[in-house]
């Protein structure tokens, strides 16, 4: 996974591993976070206030989990 705040990219992640920690830039991030900034980078509609609130949006721990959806038939 590449770090959205300096690029580096870490190859030992593996699906277990739901925080992104930079080890050259210290940014400590949800990684599905982590990784939607990533894909808006490469969409080429990032907004330059993204990147400098994203480090102090995400505050440590577990993000909630959504309600899975179940639908009858």
């Amino acid at each position: 996974m590449t770090c959205a705040r300096c690029g580096y990219v870490r190859e030992d992640l593996t699906l277990f591993d739901r925080v992104f920690v930079c080890p050259k830039c210290g940014w400590i991030v949800d990684r599905d976070y982590n990784a939607s900034l990533n894909i808006l980078r490469r969409s080429g509609s990032e907004r330059p206030s993204v990147w400098s609130s994203a480090f102090y949006r995400w505050q440590g721990g577990a993000m909630k989990q959504e309600a899975l959806s179940v639908r009858g038939g």
